[in-house]
């Protein structure tokens, strides 16, 4: 039995939606259920339970639950869960799947040392270990090219650490023909909770205040609070802004195709839109500012699953369209119907939930609970 662990949010999250379709799968095909330690009020729970997917739920402060983990039991992680030292005494398998490089690599936080350079020594000497011997019982798997790349310039080596993509639901390509009118409607998905997740609404309305261009934009969130804060009253004339809440799955897949004549997301909420048709920008994240002369990409230009990776003003430019070429493009029928297909195509042939769920099965290759503990002084006592 594969064992997932869940943290509080009560909103969409990609990790969550990656955990949902595989479970999900996973019943559908088996019959087979799976363990997830959280809390009953997260959005993947909270999922589960409404589309009648049957699973073991346990309380991640509840001692007892731990008790029902086994030896032959598989625990998946992304990052180091706080409760990780009561899986010790289960005996279970661990596999260490990387969705987010930054979470990996703090894997050993040892507040107690402090900030100082040795603390900082300490940390990299036991994550490094801890990732090379991953890697070496194969047993450490990254989402995509760019995160396998952060991780090797963290380390300072290559470790070719094999690769197991970001899945989606794909049935067929449902984009119709754009609305008329000169006024495009771009959407955008991402949860409202950080500041960088708003960063590029930012950036696309620079962009169109720079073209003169007219755009309605729909941003499909969690919570509005921060984009309106962020944004203000930075649209400007022809530039209009609106939100949507709560809408995930096949629910937002329906909306963007009611809404959308043009998606631009950062990582997996890409994978939303191509995988009804509507064509996708994939679009970056940055902590600070974008490239001064940051250029645009279709999400099937990615290579290797790439899902983006963070950039700053120094980074160097990859894509190859600014945002006048790519709303012309999509008023364009022949154009705009060829970026739909190879948007859908792309998704469908390297993101298809069948295809992930596949290889995540037949990926078998594990550590022990006790390898995890050897390199987690937070498990040592």
């Amino acid at each position: 039995m594969f064992v997932f662990t869940n943290v509080t949010y009560p909103w969409p999250g990609g990790a969550d939606n990656l955990v949902y379709l595989l479970v999900e799968h996973l019943f559908s095909e088996t019959g087979e259920k799976v363990m997830i330690f959280g809390k009953n009020d997260s959005y993947l729970v909270g999922r589960l339970r409404q589309n009648g997917i049957d699973f073991d739920f346990y309380d991640m402060d509840d001692d007892a639950g731990y008790l029902k983990v086994g030896a032959r039991d598989v625990l998946v992680l992304s990052s180091s869960y706080y409760g990780l030292k009561k899986f010790k005494r289960t005996g279970c398998r661990v596999l260490v799947w990387n969705i987010l490089t930054y979470s990996l690599v703090r894997w050993n936080r040892l507040q107690f040392l402090g900030e100082n350079r040795l603390a900082d020594q300490v940390r990299f000497f036991l994550n490094k270990g801890f990732l090379r011997f991953l890697r070496a019982k194969n047993a450490l798997v990254c989402m995509d090219a760019n995160t396998r790349r952060e991780l090797d310039n963290y380390l300072g080596e290559s470790l070719e650490t094999p690769i197991i993509q970001v899945p989606i639901k794909v049935s067929e390509n449902c984009y119709g023909s754009r609305r008329p009118g000169d006024t495009v409607d771009i959407t955008y998905i991402g949860r409202g909770d950080e500041e960088w997740k708003v960063a590029p609404v930012k950036k696309i309305i620079r962009d169109l205040r720079a073209f003169g261009l007219q755009a309605r934009i729909h941003v499909f969130t969690s919570q509005t609070d921060l984009f309106e804060r962020e944004l203000g009253e930075s649209t400007g004339e022809g530039v209009g802004i609106f939100y949507h809440k709560g809408y995930y799955g096949e629910r937002l897949r329906r909306m963007l195709l009611e809404t959308s004549d043009v998606n631009f997301s950062m990582g997996m909420s890409a994978l939303e839109s191509a995988s009804v048709g509507v064509p996708t920008i994939l679009i970056d994240p940055t902590h600070s500012e974008y490239p001064p002369d940051y250029k645009y990409r279709w999400l099937f230009e990615e290579r290797d699953f790439s899902l983006g990776e963070f950039v700053d003003v120094h980074s160097p430019v990859s894509g190859s369209m600014n945002l006048r070429q790519v709303i012309a493009i999509v008023k364009d029928d022949e154009a705009r119907r060829s970026v739909s297909e190879r948007s859908f195509d792309y998704v469908r042939l390297n993101h298809a939930v069948e295809i992930v769920f596949e290889r995540f099965m037949n990926h078998r290759h594990y550590v022990s609970i006790g390898d995890v503990a050897r390199f987690t002084p937070n498990m040592w006592l």
